[in-house]
């Protein structure tokens, strides 16, 4: 069958935030230093969605990439929920399973330190985030 050899790996964080359907599009709950949109003439978005990209520079062979996400979606129950995607992306500096591990440790920092740096204090505590 031959040698494994990994190109590409991937770590993700899924944290599905429930909500009130009128809370939807208040992104400003949810990632700090966001805006509430409450001064349009219209309001509060019905619904938000976002996507960042930001460069992680010196881990794996570049480019690796950290990948925000910010999306609606619906519990099997029909409840609201936001669903908060942290996903880091790239080639580890290897191609063994070894190099692809190391690659997976640095990827949880960078995502653990992410979500602690994008989302607002104040919901640390709502979401019972301990360290």
């Amino acid at each position: 069958m031959g040698e494994l050899v990994i190109t590409q790996v991937e770590a993700t964080y899924i944290n599905a935030i429930y909500t009130d359907v009128r809370e939807l599009g208040n992104l400003h709950r949810i990632l700090r230093n966001w805006s509430s949109l409450s001064d349009h003439h219209l309001g509060e978005p019905e619904q938000a969605r976002l996507n960042l990209a930001f460069l992680i520079p010196e881990m794996g062979n570049p480019p690796v990439r950290l990948y925000v996400g910010v999306e609606t979606a619906q519990r099997l129950d029909e409840q609201p929920q936001v669903l908060l995607t942290l996903m880091v992306r790239g080639r580890p500096t290897g191609e063994s399973i070894g190099s692809a591990l190391e690659f997976m440790d640095q990827a949880h920092g960078h995502i653990v330190n992410s979500f602690t740096e994008l989302s607002p204090t104040s919901m640390h505590s709502l979401w019972k985030r301990t360290r």
